[in-house]
């Protein structure tokens, strides 16, 4: 078996780790887009404006039938805890 070619240069490093003390954070805190069909409850606790209460909210109307758009999501969510505040905060960080 070939033996791979001396440069004389070090060999990449592997990435660093976070400090101690801190953890990586989860992906859909750092901007990526949560399904609000498939989310779990942490996950849409995770998103701003949308604790708790409001991620068990939309699970319980996601029991129903999925969420086919926003405007979908809007109409099944109206009268719930789910304020217009609630809703323009994650409009740009869910999909369907």
């Amino acid at each position: 078996m070939p033996r791979p070619a001396n440069t004389g240069r070090p060999a990449a490093a592997a990435p660093a780790a976070p400090a101690a003390g801190t953890a990586a954070r989860p992906a859909q805190t750092q901007g990526a887009m949560v399904n609000l069909n498939t989310a779990t409850q942490a996950e849409l606790d995770s998103l701003p404006q949308i604790g708790a209460a409001r991620a068990q909210a939309i699970l319980t109307e996601r029991a129903k039938g999925r969420f086919l758009n926003w405007e979908d999501f809007e109409r099944r969510m109206a009268g719930s805890s789910l304020n217009q505040t609630a809703k323009d905060a994650i409009r740009t960080r869910v999909r369907f």
